[in-house]
């Protein structure tokens, strides 16, 4: 398990890497993640819960593109180099 930088647990996948957690299992079923050559493509709002109903309007930044290596935090609906997840997050 991770820590974010404010300490709370978090759920994290490194793009590419085995096993997958169910939600990326799920999120590959339904499309909202693609591979697209060696990148991701990510529905970036289905990383967060109940985004259906908060309201917000995504507009141009509903997609990112993650390379392998890359880690999703799912908790904090991120997505990160694997630099910036290095120094950021800690191991519990």
């Amino acid at each position: 398990m991770f820590l974010d930088p404010k300490g709370k647990e978090v759920e994290v996948w490194e793009i590419g890497s085995e096993p997958q957690p169910d939600w990326v299992r799920e999120a590959f079923a339904i499309q909202a993640f693609q591979w697209l050559d060696d990148n991701l493509r990510i529905l970036m709002p289905i990383l967060q819960r109940n985004w259906l109903f908060k309201g917000d309007c995504w507009g141009y930044g509903i997609y990112q593109i993650g390379k392998k290596g890359d880690v999703i935090d799912r908790t904090n609906g991120k997505l990160l180099s694997q630099r910036a997840f290095q120094t950021k997050y800690t191991v519990k």
